[in-house]
């Protein structure tokens, strides 16, 4: 009798309290978009061409062999080093206006591209 008691006052409690959700809570993201791009050999990464916004993402996903990512011109700079893991993810985040090219140095009369931010 104790017991459904107790779970009588427990439910009453439960159900009493203001509904709020955790939602509520977390404060908003802005709209980021994520552009995917395989980084592998010369006749896929062959001058990938890539138009974005300012604050979108790129993800640059390895394939085999032994590659790197580097900004050689533009606006913005980055550099992975060289990785010879299958499956390795390079991000960069965009944040000026303008065109960046990029290169694999092992690679790099096959394996290039520009990536251009708009507002």
């Amino acid at each position: 009798m104790k017991y459904k008691a107790f779970l009588l006052i427990f439910a009453v409690i439960v159900t009493s309290c203001e509904n709020d959700s955790i939602s509520d809570l977390t404060p908003a993201t802005p709209d980021v978009t994520l552009h995917d791009l395989f980084w592998a050999n010369s006749s896929i990464s062959a001058n990938q061409q890539l138009n974005i916004k300012v604050g979108d993402t790129v993800r640059w996903t390895w394939g085999s062999g032994t590659h790197n990512l580097r900004s050689t011109s533009g606006v913005e700079s980055f550099d992975s080093g060289y990785i010879s893991t299958a499956g390795y993810q390079f991000m960069h985040e965009f944040t000026v206006v303008g065109a960046t090219q990029y290169v694999c140095d092992p690679h790099v009369a096959s394996m290039f591209g520009t990536i251009t931010v708009t507002e």
